[in-house]
């Protein structure tokens, strides 16, 4: 019996390349996927340095905290992030929260110059200056 050859069958060169193609593809989204970390590792690796990735110090248990966890004022204090208190309109036609205040992911919106009828935005630059004072003086 006679062998009949397929011509819709790649050679064995167009499949190696195929299957180098996706492996190469594989690499790229693993090294995406680990933030770029696992190029670097293979290149360890391939420098005979591998050993120095893995951590052979033995493991100890974790001490415990002499103190409570942190506040967010604790936090924010040691950081030495301040108040800060812009212009920020709103839409809601109420002139007296026009300003907002932030510290850090904290934020804000206090009602000044409530006794005021109409207020301008001069007038709530400056009493949100003041507020932010009286903010970042407070213990």
């Amino acid at each position: 019996m006679e062998h009949v050859s397929n011509s819709d069958e790649l050679p064995w060169i167009a499949r190696a390349g195929i299957v180098l193609g996706v492996i190469a593809v594989f690499a790229v989204v693993i090294n995406w996927q680990s933030g770029g970390q696992f190029f670097s590792l293979v290149a360890l690796y391939a420098a005979g340095e591998g050993d120095s990735v893995t951590n052979d110090q033995p493991r100890t248990a974790p001490q415990p905290l002499d103190e409570a966890a942190p506040t967010d004022e604790k936090i924010h204090d040691a950081l030495g992030v301040a108040w800060d208190c812009y212009y920020d309109p709103t839409i809601n036609d109420d002139w007296h929260d026009d300003v907002l205040c932030r510290r850090g992911f904290e934020s804000i919106r206090p009602v000044l110059l409530p006794d005021s009828g109409f207020v301008t935005e001069s007038e709530m630059i400056a009493a949100g200056d003041a507020y932010e004072l009286q903010l970042n003086a407070a213990p």
